[in-house]
């Protein structure tokens, strides 16, 4: 092989992109508000966690991304999966 060929390992660990979906103040303000939700929100999975992240950071207007941070905590001091972010309530 050519030494100038990557392969897919030499791009490092995929999971690296999750990095710019870190917590942001808001997150953070909400999750220490109420007690108990960092801890139960650190015990997700990591791929848990990028999903959330993931989910609000991709909120377009800033009242959607204030709601999904709301959500996000309550859920995470209820002990919930973070599945249920994404059930629908009617």
């Amino acid at each position: 092989m050519p030494s100038r060929w990557r392969g897919p390992t030499d791009r490092g660990p995929v999971s690296t992109q999750w990095r710019r979906w870190q917590y942001r103040k808001d997150l953070a303000l909400a999750l220490a508000a109420r007690p108990g939700a960092r801890d139960h929100f650190d015990a997700y999975s990591p791929s848990a966690r990028k999903g959330v992240l993931g989910w609000i950071a991709l909120a377009k207007r800033p009242e959607t991304r204030a709601r999904r941070v709301s959500l996000a905590a309550d859920v995470a001091e209820r002990g919930d999966r973070p599945a249920t972010l994404w059930q629908r309530v009617d």
